[in-house]
């Protein structure tokens, strides 16, 4: 067991959300929930009963039948913190108390952990001393640092995609283009066979040489045909994925 004082009781952001969408999912009315809607959660645990009990006595402070969700966040809190071998807090700080024994109280009332997603729990390090404090200091420097870094990177990358996307777009502009002009090479083919056959009058030899040289040509561009057409459907798979 270890004194509520020196007890971890920082949640960050990510595990507070991730704490937060369990009480939704395990209960219906994103007010309370009961243990009896927790035996999901205590399957999964890998903790004794006992152990689960405990943690579930140490929240529920007025013995109610549900407890609230800021209670339910403090629980998997401590739970997962047994999880990863550290010793249970004998109890909860003033502060909690305070807090969870508070009808009405809002969020901004609690001290423990604060629900807002870009602050940290100021009250989580006061009974740290300068040199914990310098620590802490730190710490927060080099998350300040990943963070600006992963916001450029990822500006940076937004950039990139912005371009290859108009470049895709005009790819594929230009390959309608082609793809429209083949098309219309056909037609023409098409129109200089009829034109050639039914105006000539020709002996079995010329006709069927005639014949066989239009062939070609319009084999020849039926490949260019499927090939721009290839080429376009590439293009407007590209675009939608730089999309």
């Amino acid at each position: 067991m270890q004194n509520p004082d020196a007890y971890d009781w920082y949640i960050s952001p990510a595990d507070r959300f991730n704490y937060e969408t369990q009480f939704t999912r395990n209960n219906s009315d994103d007010v309370e929930i009961t243990l009896q809607q927790m035996e999901n959660i205590y399957n999964t645990s890998r903790i004794s009963l006992e152990d689960f009990q405990y943690i579930w006595n140490l929240v529920n402070i007025r013995g109610n039948q549900a407890i609230n969700k800021e209670q339910f966040v403090v629980f998997l809190h401590v739970l997962n913190s047994k999880r990863r071998g550290k010793p249970f807090p004998t109890g909860l700080t003033l502060s909690m108390k305070e807090s969870f024994l508070k009808e009405d109280s809002k969020p901004s009332d609690r001290m423990y952990v604060r629900p807002s997603t870009s602050t940290r729990d100021v009250a989580s390090f006061e009974n740290k001393d300068i040199a914990g404090l310098e620590a802490s200091i730190q710490e927060l420097d080099r998350e300040m640092t990943q963070s600006r870094a992963l916001r450029d990177e990822t500006e940076k990358r937004i950039a990139e995609l912005k371009i290859v996307k108009a470049e895709l777009a005009d790819l594929a502009e230009f390959k309608r283009k082609h793809l429209a002009a083949i098309k219309a090479d056909n037609e023409a083919l098409l129109e200089s066979e009829k034109v050639a056959v039914g105006g000539r009058d020709l002996d079995e030899t010329s006709l069927l040489l005639l014949i066989d040289r239009l062939k070609e040509q319009r084999r020849v561009l039926e490949i260019k045909k499927s090939t721009a057409q290839a080429m376009l459907t590439d293009s407007q798979l590209e675009l939608t994925r730089a999309g």
